[in-house]
């Protein structure tokens, strides 16, 4: 039995296995004794043991550990997620409650965490970028040069940038907050388009 239980796992994170052996009923009720059951539509927080990130960890064999929102997810669902991501509608990673969780792709999860303001993306336009070639001063002065009216070309030639971030400027393209800073007009209508949208 142990044997066929590890072969599983190699067929990625077996949860089923351990639920359908001769002990199931046994790991099912510890694993629902870890749980914090509430009403239908409250998170079920798991009580156990978390991992850094916070979710719960549950050790569903003497030799193995599950992530409890799989294992919640399987036991209600009698199958396995396999490679899936069993995301939490909540967004509360001790959450164990079925009707709060789902699966999906990395990809999923990672729409999820932007869409709900999760995600800790750092604005990366203009000077905020670390890869940027440019100063806010080289931004005033490609501004006053579009005023003298010159071309990309011979902009760029002035600076370590090609004659396309030369016009992406110019358009309202890249750098918008920083060129409308000083009154360039495509960058500050672009800005309002923005703020519009």
């Amino acid at each position: 039995m142990v044997a066929s239980i590890r072969r599983a796992k190699a067929s990625h994170e077996a949860i089923l296995t351990f639920l359908e052996a001769e002990r199931g009923a046994e790991v099912e009720a510890r694993f629902w004794a870890k749980v914090a059951v509430g009403e239908a539509g409250d998170c079920w927080d798991w009580t156990a043991g978390v991992n850094a990130k916070g979710y719960g960890r549950f050790k569903i064999a003497s030799w193995e550990v599950r992530h409890a929102n799989r294992v919640a997810w399987t036991i209600a669902n009698r199958c396995e997620p396999g490679k899936l991501i069993v995301r939490h509608s909540c967004d509360r990673p001790v959450c164990c409650n079925p009707r709060h969780l789902l699966i999906g792709t990395t990809l999923d999860n990672t729409r999820d965490m932007i869409e709900r303001g999760r995600a800790r993306l750092p604005d990366q336009r203009g000077a905020n970028n670390n890869a940027t070639c440019l100063t806010l001063a080289d931004v005033g002065e490609i501004v006053e040069a579009f005023r003298r009216r010159e071309d990309n070309v011979d902009i760029a030639a002035r600076y370590p940038v090609g004659h396309s971030m030369i016009s992406r400027i110019r358009t309202g393209r890249s750098w918008q907050t920083e060129a409308a800073r000083f009154g360039w007009g495509p960058a500050i209508a672009a800005l309002s388009q923005e703020d519009a949208a």
